[in-house]
């Protein structure tokens, strides 16, 4: 048995007169590239800077929450950060509301994730933390979000125009992964 092997230059056709699909390759191709670019337009800026001299001075630990794929990130957020040796717990937005509150204390920070900057679990959880002293770091896509007037400190990171949010969820993991690190070498 032979099987075809097809360029990802290669068009193929899709069944209509003169239209071609991408081959599989090709789109997974441009989704690498597309994640490339926006790994690449993450600005770390003054609101990143201002993160890390939080969170490299802090005396209690960073918490983060987040609520679907911003909670998936949130929780890869937490690794990274305890592994490069920053003290942090992940804690699902939802649970925050409903008990989980008391993990939070006045020394802790909070990094909280939306998309949008409106998730209201996310809201209602960063606006709980604050109450209780910690400090909150928003990470959100939208400068003008409900998220951002609650966050001490403001992270931006531009959101690709996407269907499934592939390239910002890549960027946003990239974002975390140099946060970590600058935390770290900000620490000594």
């Amino acid at each position: 048995m032979t099987i075809a092997r097809a360029d990802a230059a290669t068009p193929v056709p899709c069944g209509r007169p003169g239209q071609y699909a991408l081959t599989a390759t090709a789109a997974a191709h441009a989704v690498m590239a597309r994640c490339g670019d926006a790994v690449r337009r993450v600005p770390l800026d003054a609101g990143f800077a201002a993160a890390v001299e939080l969170v490299a001075s802090l005396r209690g630990r960073v918490i983060t929450i987040g609520v679907g794929t911003s909670a998936d990130l949130a929780r890869l957020g937490a690794h990274l950060l305890a592994s490069c040796d920053t003290p942090a717990q992940f804690l699902h937005a939802t649970d925050v509301l409903h008990g989980g509150i008391g993990a939070v204390t006045a020394e802790d920070v909070v990094l909280a994730i939306s998309a949008r900057g409106s998730t209201p679990e996310v809201l209602a959880a960063a606006s709980a933390a604050e109450l209780r002293g910690a400090r909150v770091i928003a990470l959100t896509s939208r400068a003008s979000s409900d998220l951002a007037r609650v966050g001490r400190i403001d992270v931006v990171l531009p959101a690709a125009a996407e269907s499934v949010p592939l390239s910002s969820v890549v960027a946003r993991a990239a974002w975390f992964g140099a946060f970590a690190e600058a935390v770290r070498t900000r620490r000594g």
